[in-house]
């Protein structure tokens, strides 16, 4: 409802505006363009931006709908809490792309709850996503991940 667009914003805002901030003790290599800080502060700038966005859309129109569920299946927030931490757990272990495929793959499966013609292309999806990013991390950005 309004209230939970409202509150949600909000708390988007302020946890964003926080990590904004520790995001300044951010090292930047030394010969880099971007360095290791411009991408966390344009991803936090970009969810403020668009938590604005939701709160500002919220207040001004009396629209019964909303940006958010209002009931969540609490089975799918508890399995995507353990999947994701899980994902946590491994990415030092085995390394951010195998970590990351398996991540993005059981995640999607679990929510696509089907096998099909489909399956395959979060197959590919769940390859391609983490080695596109660790190439732009380590070759753009000279970020190593784990």
């Amino acid at each position: 409802m309004k209230k939970a667009n409202i509150l949600v914003s909000l708390l988007i805002i302020g946890i964003s505006i926080f990590f904004l901030f520790t995001a300044k003790d951010i090292k930047n290599a030394s010969g880099t363009v971007l360095g290791a800080r411009f991408f966390p502060v344009t991803v936090l700038l970009m969810i403020i931006v668009l938590s604005v966005f939701v709160l500002i859309s919220t207040l001004s129109r009396n629209i019964p709908g909303t940006f958010f569920e209002e009931k969540g299946n609490i089975l799918n927030i508890i399995t995507t809490v353990i999947i994701f931490f899980v994902y946590i757990l491994t990415v030092e272990r085995i390394g951010f792309i195998p970590s990351t495929i398996s991540f993005i793959l059981f995640l999607s499966l679990f929510y696509h709850r089907k096998f099909d013609k489909n399956v395959i292309i979060i197959l590919i999806v769940s390859i391609i996503t983490p080695v596109f990013l660790w190439l732009i991390f380590k070759k753009i950005f000279h970020v190593m991940l784990p």
